[in-house]
């Protein structure tokens, strides 16, 4: 996870539109959507969502994230079957004090990690 200290809010540790995802997932809560809504919503917002490249976000990036973030704990997920096949739906339930514990800890080691640096001779930096 990489900590921007330019940005303020979600967008301190996700992207923006990421940081929409996570907000919509959370007000639906205790629902559960698909990703389907996750990216119609986002497409919605009428904010650009895009990735490095100036390109629109794809659904696939939606879903990618979607399963990274619930792989890492931060929202729940089931597995249902619908039109061909397999699918899994997301809700942002209770987890979101998962996430934001993740972030916590990540931070408190990385200045800790910081701060360790100050006992380094300075030609060893």
């Amino acid at each position: 996870m990489k900590f921007d200290v330019s940005k303020t809010g979600l967008e301190m540790v996700l992207k923006p539109w990421e940081a929409d995802a996570m907000k919509y997932l959370w007000s639906c809560a205790p629902e559960y959507v698909g990703s389907s809504q996750v990216y119609e919503h986002l497409k919605g917002l009428g904010r650009s969502h895009s990735n490095r490249t100036g390109r629109s976000i794809s659904r696939a990036s939606v879903i990618n994230f979607l399963n990274y973030a619930a792989d890492h704990g931060w929202i729940s997920h089931k597995e249902t079957s619908g039109r061909g096949g397999m699918r899994r739906i997301y809700c942002g339930d209770e987890r979101r004090l998962s996430f934001f514990s993740t972030v916590c800890d990540e931070v408190s080691d990385a200045v800790v990690a910081f701060g360790k640096l100050a006992s380094v001779p300075v030609d060893e930096l």
